[in-house]
């Protein structure tokens, strides 16, 4: 039997650090995964399947406008209740490092905490993170946050349950038209209607092909939804 068929734990960008019991998944072929993805690229794995994701020191090397993409389709690939454990770089620890070590040796290292090694593709950190800011992008992409710690004076290891399917109205509106939909997938995503010309646009590339998937993403992956997560939870 193939590692999917008998996994339902996935460890994301597994590098070296290649785990038993776990769908071991990456982009870098000489780490040998279990399956190889190209350009984060998940439409291969199957949805609300696994019962824990695993993503350490993985979400520093997602540009920064994908972060809440990438968050909500490691969030897909969970069932409702799974767990995810997320460990990434806070720039308020580094930055504290920084100030208390004043030698070369030591700022050059931390510095590479910040930037990463930079020694191969895939090797930059394109972002970093506050605990506001993280706290928030877990919380919008549906996650009920377990534990949030600080662990060795820079990172951030995060413990969270999917709460919320983001995706449940793909099943349940299946027969809606699209402008039905789309008044559904605001709502769902930003708590209102969609308002000219967003609308219109939203039609036109929905008429055009663009998935109701896709949308949907990016409705949950707008920075208005952070906005009101943030406002909702005092972040």
């Amino acid at each position: 039997m193939t590692a999917l068929a008998t996994c339902d734990r996935i460890n994301i960008g597994c590098g070296y650090d290649r785990r038993s019991g776990f769908l071991n998944v990456d982009m870098d072929p000489a780490c040998k995964p279990d399956i190889l993805l190209f350009n984060n690229d998940f439409s291969a794995l199957p949805k609300r399947h696994f019962v824990e994701v695993l993503a350490n020191d993985i979400l520093e090397h997602i540009p920064r406008a994908q972060t809440m993409a990438a968050l909500l389709e490691w969030a897909d690939l969970l069932i409702l209740g799974g767990k995810i454990t997320i460990q990434t770089s806070s720039i308020l620890g580094v930055s504290k490092l920084l100030e208390s070590h004043r030698d070369f040796v030591s700022q050059h290292n931390f510095t590479i905490y910040l930037f990463g090694n930079q020694a191969h593709p895939g090797d930059f950190h394109y972002t970093g993170f506050t605990e506001q800011t993280l706290m928030t992008y877990i919380l919008s992409a549906g996650f009920d946050i377990d534990t949030f710690i600080e662990r060795d004076n820079w990172l951030y290891l995060v413990t969270a349950r999917r709460a919320q399917d983001w995706t449940e109205c793909l099943d349940s509106h299946r027969e809606a038209s699209d402008e039905d939909f789309l008044e559904i997938a605001y709502n769902n995503a930003l708590g209102r209607s969609p308002r000219e010309p967003f609308r219109s646009a939203h039609l036109r590339d929905l008429a055009g092909g663009q998935s109701r998937r896709d949308l949907l993403k990016t409705l949950f992956s707008a920075l208005e939804r952070n906005y009101n997560v943030a406002h909702r939870n005092s972040l």
